[in-house]
């Protein structure tokens, strides 16, 4: 397999530590990943390689793991325990490790391990100041434009890329694909090739000198995590863009014995382990957090739930909000109220979910509690202050009681200007005041 080529040669000079600059060479010079998996294989095989370190790179999928019935959390905690790693290694800085909500599969990978007393290593690396916005101003500039057109004619001359692409149009929205194809030859091959091709077109510009420096970072944070724990099992879970550069690494050390994802195939299907279970069907990762860590009970539980049922338009358009968003949000509100029964914040997010059941009683009811709340000046935050009364007038309207919906509408535009936000007040209100409110979706839930 071809190493370095000239490119790389001149490539390597702006990188900032010795492993970076061996990944910008490799990375140059990466034509294709298969020879590498061939030398991936099952653990166990001979006396001689008992002294061997074993390594498992785990390629996830961050946050589609939630929609995705073949690479759920489940999933991840099942290869978890197929494996059973003496360490672990996750995608989470050192920095916010255990004191900052990070990627779910990787909270989930800690609570895994810690709930076995299995050691944790955090392995991410990002600056603040990365060069994002650098990237953005060159790629403005016709010099650098000329080149991404270059790299897309590369791109589509080149067999890998043109056969994956046209297989699998777009990755970023299919939900099916299962754990095998995400830690698989085929994706494996197609991501190094385009990485390959980009560092050959951008060369060591802030186009490429992020990622290779990215992974050079992970990778020495990963060496150290396997000198603690030489001879013994680890698990490296890493977003699967990463996974071949960290394999190619991996193989070519005489301490590793990188193991294959197929060779600890079929996954266990014995129960899960209580807090994996929690975890799966709860999201409850308060295990994930050191003693102090959560200042705010309402913050911590109002971030689990905007992804879920607060996200891309779905306070305007409910009908959008997945059944099994609801079904999570609803246990996730259960446990919020079991530890915290006066939560005004809880209470908002209840009377949501009931509005989304169809409930309109019991969603108008609670939505009343919380409007007393912030007529008493104990709800400040502005979205509970506008949204429960452009809720409660969505939900009269949907009775068909259009003077309460009004005077519900003409509150919510009162609060918004009083905090500020008159520039929302058409975006927020829509065009209520003018016909009533009209729920799209008629099926029950």
């Amino acid at each position: 397999m071809q190493r370095l080529d000239p490119l790389a040669k001149t490539a390597i000079t702006r990188s900032d530590s010795p492993t970076a600059r061996r990944a910008y060479s490799r990375a140059a010079g990466l034509v294709t990943i298969g020879v590498l998996l061939s030398v991936a294989v099952p653990p166990g095989r001979t006396s001689e390689t008992h002294q061997l370190t074993e390594v498992l790179v785990i390629g996830t999928i961050h946050d589609r793991h939630s929609s995705n019935p073949n690479y759920s959390y489940e999933h991840v905690a099942r290869i978890l325990d197929t494996f059973n790693p003496d360490a672990i290694c996750v995608e989470i800085r050192p920095e916010d490790f255990r004191r900052e909500p990070y990627l779910e599969e990787m909270m989930l990978a800690t609570v895994w391990g810690i709930s076995q007393g299995k050691r944790v290593y955090p392995i991410d690396w990002w600056s603040p100041g990365d060069d994002r916005k650098t990237r953005r101003e060159l790629a403005r500039r016709p010099e650098f434009q000329e080149k991404q057109a270059r790299l897309e004619r590369l791109k589509a001359d080149n067999a890998t890329i043109r056969t994956f692409e046209k297989k699998y149009r777009d990755l970023d929205r299919d939900t099916f694909l299962g754990y095998r194809f995400w830690n698989g030859d085929e994706y494996a091959q197609y991501f190094a090739e385009s990485y390959r091709l980009e560092v050959e077109v951008y060369g060591d510009s802030p186009f490429n000198l992020h990622y290779v420096s990215r992974n050079a970072h992970m990778m020495e944070l990963i060496w150290a995590a396997i000198a603690q724990n030489a001879g013994r099992r680890i698990a490296v879970l890493t977003g699967s863009e990463h996974k071949h550069v960290f394999d190619w690494e991996l193989a070519g050390s005489a301490k590793v014995r990188l193991v294959s994802f197929d060779s600890i195939l079929p996954l266990s299907e014995r129960p899960l382990s209580r807090p994996m279970q929690a975890l799966v069907d709860e999201g409850d990762d308060l295990p994930y957090y050191v003693d102090g860590a959560l200042k705010d009970l309402d913050e911590y539980f109002a971030a689990k739930m905007t992804p879920l049922v607060h996200s891309f338009d779905m306070d305007f358009k409910p009908e959008i909000v997945p059944e099994w968003n609801v079904a999570m949000a609803e246990r996730i509100v259960a446990r919020w109220q079991r530890m915290s029964p006066s939560s005004d914040a809880s209470r908002f997010e209840e009377a949501w979910l009931h509005f989304l059941r169809r409930d309109y009683t019991r969603a108008i009811a609670v939505y009343a509690v919380v409007a007393a709340q912030i007529e008493a000046g104990k709800i400040t935050k502005p979205f509970y202050r506008s949204e429960t009364y452009v809720n409660l007038g969505r939900t009269y309207d949907v009775l068909g009681e259009r003077e309460k919906a009004l005077s519900a509408y003409s509150r919510a535009e009162a609060i918004l200007r009083q905090d500020g936000r008159e520039a929302q007040v058409k975006y927020v209100l829509q065009d209520y005041f003018e016909k009533p409110y009209h729920r799209p979706d008629t099926e029950p839930r």
